[in-house]
């Protein structure tokens, strides 16, 4: 029999994510640096180790392959 797409209880819940935040506004000034802070605070307080990364962070080689191997290795990316 196949599964039903909707049955979710045989899905493990992310160890790890990796957010990637679009806003290039001046720290402490983004409403999606606010909401990136609030998701990372209920992502720890559920176990998920969060790594945090801006999509400025891709504008250059050597940061964006770091920060590309981050969200890779994550179990779940938001983005």
């Amino acid at each position: 029999a196949r599964a039903d797409a909707t049955d979710v209880s045989r899905i493990a819940p992310p160890r790890s994510a990796a957010i990637v935040m679009g806003s290039a506004k001046v720290k402490g000034t983004s409403v999606s640096e606010t909401l990136t802070a609030a998701l990372t605070t209920q992502l720890t307080a559920a176990g998920v180790e969060t790594t945090t990364c801006r999509a400025t962070d891709f504008l250059r080689d050597g940061p964006a392959r770091a920060t590309a191997a981050r969200v890779a290795a994550a179990d779940l990316f938001v983005l």
